[in-house]
């Protein structure tokens, strides 16, 4: 059998993930990994496999050697805050979070952040426009508009909750 590169392991690696195929993707991604090492997506994508199965410290590990590759890799950074935010690590998330600052306020991953501190800081509403509007301007990632419009879904519950109980 022919080796395969690590683009098209890649491409194999997305195609099992997207056939719900955790395990297989994982192995096509540590297969291009052996060849390609200093590769960032590959890293990258192997924190998000590891993500999807709920293994948070591996997902993160891997993200973090990601964007030891290439810090400017916003999309690893950005996930990378997001599991430092889940895991209730709000200021390791605000620090991961930082560089992406420079990429300007627009930028659909600088309103995901500010967001999802917001909605950490119970400022829900502005929270949840924040995010709409980075929802708005990210034509780039389908996959994590529709992680967004879930944390806009389960931060309105809490908002309507919160108002459920607070008398008038």
């Amino acid at each position: 059998m022919e080796t395969l590169d690590p683009d098209k392991l890649f491409d194999l690696a997305l195609q099992a993930s997207q056939a719900n195929d955790t395990q297989k993707s994982i192995g096509f991604i540590k297969t291009a990994l052996d060849q390609s090492p200093d590769d960032a997506r590959m890293w990258y994508m192997l924190g998000t496999l590891y993500g999807d199965l709920g293994i948070y410290d591996k997902a993160a590990v891997n993200m973090e050697k990601a964007l030891e590759i290439d810090p400017n890799y916003g999309i690893a950074r950005f996930h990378l805050g997001l599991l430092h935010l889940m895991a209730g690590k709000q200021e390791q998330a605000e620090a991961t979070w930082q560089p992406l600052n420079t990429l300007g306020e627009t930028h659909y991953l600088t309103l995901f952040k500010s967001g999802l501190l917001k909605i950490a800081n119970d400022e829900i509403e502005q929270g949840i426009a924040l995010i709409r509007e980075g929802i708005n301007r990210n034509h780039l990632v389908e996959s994590l508009n529709k992680d967004m419009e879930t944390v806009i879904e389960n931060a309105s519950l809490s908002l309507q909750a919160e108002q459920d109980i607070t008398p008038n």
